[in-house]
């Protein structure tokens, strides 16, 4: 299904490969464009989601990383950041964390936004009901969704049926946010990632 109308995010293709979103620089879900905001971009389908790095083109990730820069640089100058005025991000924990948690809700709060915590062991995923239907249920209250779990089928499944866009947190499959940090601290150390060697261990 579809949802008309304008939302800002990034995101993926969804299962049967058509692109949902054709972007530019990198929106924002809020309302103001203003010099602490991106600017507006033309919603053509329902809102992307984002499960794996694969759900991003060369050109997102790119644009969120000079986002991001930009957003690091302000907030060491400590301006009244409007970038998620009056939306509420929803953060559902499978597992422990600290990093994680603490970043969400930092972040969505010096942007502007709320950020709730909900334990998964404290909703009604807990007593046995449905993705689907959790998913359905919380996208009528919030602006989006970030999922820490251990299966990435659980974020799959909430990505389908939600009209909110979703964002892995973290599972045994991928750790998107975390890889696209990663080549943010490279960007800011070595400048231009192309051509870059990196070695991995773990």
């Amino acid at each position: 299904s579809t949802s008309p109308g304008r939302r800002r995010w990034y995101g993926r293709a969804d299962r049967s490969g058509t692109k949902k979103q054709t972007v530019g620089r990198l929106p924002t879900i809020g309302g103001h464009d203003n010099d602490t905001t991106m600017v507006d971009t033309e919603e053509r389908d329902m809102a992307k989601k984002a499960a794996t790095q694969e759900s991003f083109t060369d050109d997102e990730r790119a644009a969120m990383k000079e986002r991001a820069a930009e957003l690091k640089a302000e907030r060491a100058r400590r301006p009244e950041l409007r970038v998620l005025p009056g939306r509420t991000i929803g953060l559902i924990f499978h597992k422990p964390s600290t990093r994680t948690r603490v970043a969400f809700e930092v972040g969505i709060a010096e942007l502007g936004g709320m950020a709730l915590f909900l334990p998964a062991a404290e909703l009604q995923l807990a007593r046995g009901e449905s993705y689907r239907d959790t998913a359905l249920v919380l996208s009528r209250f919030l602006s989006a969704l970030m999922i820490r779990t251990f299966a990435q089928d659980e974020v799959e499944e909430f990505a389908e049926h939600a009209s909110i866009p979703v964002i892995n947190g973290l599972t045994d499959l991928a750790h998107p946010l975390q890889a696209l940090a990663d080549a943010m601290t490279l960007r800011e150390r070595f400048g231009p990632l192309a051509g870059l060697r990196v070695a991995y261990v773990g």
